[in-house]
């Protein structure tokens, strides 16, 4: 197939946040859309790359130093992923 498969914010959402429950040992129910990393769920820088790398690995993408960069909050992580995954495009 060429790439990775569209996935809607909906999904995308719920790939981190199953990413975030499993590895950083967060809780669903804290994580919104406007959720901060560091200020609200208190990961560092290096849990911010470490989760770009699971979200590459779940995902099959391979992020930009730039982009992983930016990907801080949920909804900044949510918006990479989506360019990425071409669902940007499609109406929600």
């Amino acid at each position: 197939g060429e790439g990775a498969v569209a996935l809607s914010n909906e999904q995308i959402f719920a790939h981190v946040v199953g990413i975030l429950e499993r590895e950083f040992d967060v809780t669903a129910a804290e994580v919104t859309m406007k959720t901060d990393l560091e200020a609200d769920l208190d990961l560092d820088s290096l849990d911010a790359v470490a989760l770009a790398g699971f979200v590459e690995e779940e995902l099959g993408l391979a992020l930009t130093d730039d982009e992983i960069e930016r990907m801080r909050s949920m909804d900044q992580i949510v918006a990479v992923i989506s360019a990425r995954t071409g669902a940007a495009g499609k109406a929600d």
